[in-house]
């Protein structure tokens, strides 16, 4: 840096901190084996997960609707399943649940309404 006094230029890349990539990437290496095998240990040892379904709200018309959920269910991991895979399959069990719950309670739902309608149309006003 020509023109700048010495002092102003910073420290002296002899001063530098050495390179540690190569360190993070081993240490980052290091922490991925001991996640999976943390995973290997949970599948073997049972581990349980548990996932929640949150409340739903259908609503064809104001102020009337179906409610579907909340839902929480557990389970244990497989062998050989990791935790995210038995949450993924855990889930997809509730889905299939919730679809078969909406689809009953809909049909309650839209019978009912037919109903009151019904009802309502023999009402005779004075």
């Amino acid at each position: 840096m020509a023109g700048i006094p010495p002092e102003a230029q910073g420290p002296s890349k002899a001063h530098m901190t050495p390179d540690r990539s190569e360190e993070i990437a081993e240490h980052a290496r290091d922490a991925a084996e001991q996640r999976a095998g943390e995973e290997a240990f949970a599948a073997a040892a049972g581990e349980r997960v548990e996932v929640t379904w949150g409340d739903e709200l259908f609503q064809p018309v104001k102020f009337n609707g179906v409610r579907v959920g909340p839902f929480t269910a557990s389970t244990a991991v497989r062998a050989g399943e990791s935790i995210a895979a038995a949450t993924v399959r855990l889930h997809r069990e509730i889905a299939a649940a919730a679809q078969t719950i909406f689809e009953e309670k809909s049909a309650t739902y839209l019978r009912n309404l037919a109903q009151i309608a019904s009802d309502a149309s023999k009402v005779q006003v004075p």
